[in-house]
């Protein structure tokens, strides 16, 4: 499972750099069209990056793009 452990590897290493680093954060980016914010939202998804929001983020979003295991929060 090289792959997969290059891939956790890798998410540390972002996460290090940028620790409030999530999915959510690139579904609520107006700068990618819908197509482009789903398929980052799944890759991230499959490589392990957390997927939402946390509160300070909310806060300071006016209409943040929650993914469905986010909105319970």
């Amino acid at each position: 499972m090289a792959g997969f452990d290059e891939a956790k590897s890798w998410v540390q290493q972002a996460l290090q750099a940028f620790p409030d680093l999530n999915a959510e954060l690139f579904a609520t980016d107006p700068s990618f069209n819908e197509a482009e914010q789903k398929r980052l939202v799944e890759t991230m998804r499959l490589a392990g990056f957390p997927l939402c929001l946390n509160e300070k983020q909310l806060a300071k979003l006016k209409n943040p793009r929650r993914l469905p295991e986010c909105q319970q929060r």
